[in-house]
C-alpha cells in the first residue's frame, strides 16, 4: 500500500505532530530529540547515498567513514502519569 500510493511523510509528520500535541495537558512540556543514523549502502542505484563520518567507530585521532543514507529521526518525548 505504502510503496504504491503517492503520500507525502513531512505533511504526515505534521498531522501527527498537531494530533499528539493537542491531546497533552498544557501543563506538560514538548521535548522534540533529534537523532540521526546511517544506513549503509553500496551500490550504484542508490540516488541519495553519501560520503558520511561513522560516529561509532571514530575517534579523535582515526576517522572512519562510510557510504551510505542518512535517517534524521525527531521524537517527542512526553512525560507518563505512572512514570516518575
Amino acid at each position: 500500500v505504502f510503496n504504491r500510493a503517492k503520500w507525502n511523510s513531512l505533511a504526515g509528520g505534521k498531522i501527527l505532530l498537531g494530533l499528539l500535541i493537542a491531546v497533552l495537558p498544557d501543563d506538560y512540556p514538548v521535548l522534540i530529540v533529534v537523532d540521526d543514523t546511517i544506513e549503509r549502502r553500496s551500490g550504484k542505484s542508490i540516488n541519495a547515498k553519501g560520503c558520511y563520518r561513522d560516529a561509532c567507530r571514530s575517534s579523535d585521532s582515526n576517522i572512519v567513514k562510510c557510504f551510505g543514507l542518512k535517517w534524521v529521526c525527531m521524537m517527542l518525548i512526553v512525560p507518563l502519569p505512572w512514570n516518575k
